[in-house]
């Protein structure tokens, strides 16, 4: 390619009695073998053979920012000998442009038959991806009479070998083998959706937030699991607020009207309180229990397997567990009726169907979470809305428009309570003590409970909010 203004007759220069014309340059990269032809004013003519990084080795043992630069020198049409000052720069442009780095002259450059060999070092950080030119200029050795060559050449594939051996972190990667990860990757290195893709027997060990609404499938019995005492307060006609002395390792309550149940970290089940009809009486050998229920004067237990065991009062079948129940992840009880949450997101029902509260809604699926009041229920599904059937004389089957982003759903005697994902408590139903009216400011809460005619919250801090009916 001829860039100079000179004609071509015009683009060598005489010293001595030689005459030093056109050079030639090749770039040996990665992709092609390109020679391009170049004039240049006044004197030099140079063929770039190849940029020499050791390729056949991996790049992990690459040695340096240093590469070699192999060319070939002409004078008067024959191959040159001597010696040769050689400056290397590298700019952005292939015109004018900036410094990028040097320049790097290789002084005394030996030149026989017209080959030459040279190392050239512009440091670390030059070949990061961005497109870059190579200006070279020649002089006899010790002359400081720098020709300029021209064009600039466009630095092809294989110098940025030199960024690549070096990297210590990629910018990207379209894929990378699990053998070849080495080091601690940070939880918040991966994308929000992905944590164990799924495997089994992952270890995550760190500082978690949250009040676990969406989580199931999780055993109990697998947690860890902290000492704390157990307290009651209340309604104590039947002892159900009077803490049997050394219950101790407690994972879980439930309360029915006038007794009371507590899950042992070891999987079975302590109760006490009112048992006219044998409703804190265990059956014997009830284990591998992973959360329980407390209807009105009946219990329920979920074992590890998926199935439910019952006891109490069945005045209505509500201790008779269905023929065949099974894959049940969560349970809930109401006065006299049950509730079972399926793996596959679906909800069983059993017991009184005075008001529909057991007839569960057309097509309801994808249901992460349910609860009952005395004569209705609930579920939440996995997008966040919430689900209301049987009694509703008061409301509290009919979910506030609009109402999303639920994490959690309590149900009491004739009102409901929906936590939100932002740690806040909707109350719907009846109202006549005051069980729906959320105290202002309420924020920061992590898990609630509805009694008769009252609401409980939790709240991140380990302390305990509560309104409605205190008599």
């Amino acid at each position: 390619m001829q860039e100079s203004s000179k004609s071509p007759a015009d683009a060598g220069f005489q010293t001595g009695n030689k005459r030093w014309a056109v050079v030639q340059i090749q770039i040996n990269s990665m992709k092609s073998h390109a020679f391009k032809n170049h004039s240049f004013n006044p004197w030099v003519a140079l063929v770039a053979l190849a940029v020499l990084l050791a390729l056949d080795r991996p790049a992990v043992f690459a040695q340096g920012t240093a590469f070699t630069y192999q060319g070939r020198l002409n004078a008067g049409g024959a191959a040159a000998n001597g010696s040769f000052d050689l400056r290397f720069t590298v700019y952005d442009a292939n015109l004018n442009g900036d410094v990028v780095a040097g320049p790097v002259t290789n002084s005394a450059t030996g030149v026989t038959n017209g080959l030459f060999i040279t190392t050239v070092d512009f440091g670390s950080n030059v070949f990061t991806g961005q497109p870059l030119w190579l200006d070279i200029s020649v002089s006899p050795a010790g002359s400081n009479t720098f020709t300029e060559l021209t064009p600039r050449q466009f630095i092809t594939s294989t110098p940025y070998a030199v960024q690549a051996a070096n990297a210590t972190v990629a910018a990207s990667a379209n894929a990378v083998s699990a053998a070849n990860i080495n080091g601690t990757i940070a939880a918040t290195q991966l994308p929000a959706n992905v944590i164990t893709n799924g495997a089994a027997n992952v270890n995550i060990i760190g500082t978690f937030s949250g009040n676990a609404g969406n989580l199931t499938n999780v055993n109990i019995n697998a947690l860890i699991q902290t000492e704390t005492p157990v307290v009651g307060w209340g309604d104590d006609d039947f002892g159900e607020t009077t803490i049997p002395i050394g219950l101790s390792n407690v994972v879980a309550f439930a309360a029915g009207e006038h007794h009371s149940l507590a899950l042992l970290g070891n999987g079975t089940v302590a109760s006490w309180g009112y048992n006219s009809y044998g409703q804190t009486t265990i059956p014997p050998g009830l284990s591998n229990v992973v959360a329980i229920a407390a209807g009105r004067d009946d219990s329920l237990a979920l074992q590890g397997y998926g199935t439910v065991v019952g006891w109490g009062d069945n005045l209505y079948g509500q201790t008779t567990i269905p023929a065949g129940l099974s894959n049940v992840m969560a349970i809930a009880a109401g006065f006299y009726h049950c509730l079972a949450l399926q793996s596959n997101g679906t909800v069983v029902a059993w017991g009184n169907n005075l008001y529909g509260q057991t007839t569960i809604p057309a097509g309801l699926s994808n249901v992460v979470a349910i609860a009952a009041g005395a004569w209705h229920s609930l579920a939440l599904q996995s997008n966040g809305i919430v689900v209301g059937w049987g009694f509703d004389n008061f409301g509290e089957t009919n979910v506030p428009a609009g109402l999303s982003n639920v994490s959690a759903i309590a149900g009491g005697y004739e009102h409901s309570l929906a936590l939100l994902a932002n740690g806040t408590v909707v109350g719907w139903g009846d109202n006549s003590f005051g069980e729906t009216t959320i105290p202002a400011g309420l924020s920061n809460v992590v898990a609630i409970a509805a009694g008769g005619y009252n609401g409980l919250a939790l709240l991140g801090n380990g302390t305990v909010a509560g309104w409605g009916n205190n008599t």
